[in-house]
């Protein structure tokens, strides 16, 4: 997705994730897996959903909130 109304994290970029959508309090991820992202028995590290997970749940939030960000960001304390 082009023209985001916020910089991505580094972190996100890192393991190859995806803005595909977002709206108000909606944030669609994409990644497409490869061999860096699997882990010793060669299935997708659990690691990398929980980042996926953080990820969008921080962006739908930021989204939401808007400039308030800039001023006082926000954390995710719980994930289920």
């Amino acid at each position: 997705m082009t023209g985001l109304p916020f910089r991505q994290a580094a972190f996100t970029e890192l393991i190859g994730a995806r803005v595909e959508e977002i709206g108000e309090g909606v944030c669609r991820l994409s990644l497409t897996v490869g061999p860096n992202h699997l882990d010793r028995h060669g299935v997708l590290h659990t690691g990398v959903l929980m980042s996926l997970m953080d990820a969008s749940i921080g962006i739908a939030l930021g989204y939401l909130r808007g400039d308030e960000v800039r001023h006082r960001p926000h954390a995710t304390i719980e994930m289920n």
